[in-house]
């Protein structure tokens, strides 16, 4: 069986990573552009209660700040680092699905509500998602990996 090289598990959260922040940034604008001069919202009656599911999306976005900590420590209790690797995929995976919910629950309510300040959901889960993204060398250091394990990423890049 062939041995997996390394870096291909970076490139393929790469592969994940670019089209969820783009796609939230281009939803947002979509959003902007279908609101701009008051068209699409004054289509809905809604209550005013409903921006409190912003509120709720943006709790969900943030939340994966704390199930991303925990996946990753618990990754760093694993041995090996393929198995290191595929739970350090596995933690952005999720903390990315539960930030990409946040913000397209905060950019409908926008959408239905036409209450620009909402935005600012999409904008804070976009800017945190952008300051998380996988890196070989941050994983080394969250995973704490011996200097053999380091050894070994280099030498199966």
């Amino acid at each position: 069986m062939e041995q997996k090289r390394y870096h291909t598990y970076f490139n393929s959260l790469k592969m994940l990573f670019l089209p969820l922040f783009i796609g939230q940034i281009v939803f947002a604008l979509v959003a902007v552009t279908l609101n701009e001069g008051d068209k699409f919202y004054k289509q809905f009656e809604m209550p005013q209660e409903i921006q409190y599911v912003a509120l709720v999306g943006l709790l969900i976005g943030l939340s994966s700040r704390f199930m991303h900590i925990k996946l990753l420590k618990d990754a760093a209790k694993t041995d090996g680092v393929v198995n290191k690797l595929q739970k350090y995929r596995s933690a952005f995976i999720v903390a990315w699905a539960l930030m990409e919910g946040g913000s397209f629950m905060a950019t409908g309510v926008y959408l239905v509500t036409g209450e620009l300040y909402l935005l600012a959901v999409p904008a804070i889960l976009v800017a945190y998602l952008f300051t998380i993204r996988p890196d070989p060398i941050k994983f080394a250091k969250q995973m704490s990996l011996t200097r053999a394990e380091v050894d070994e990423m280099k030498r199966n890049w």
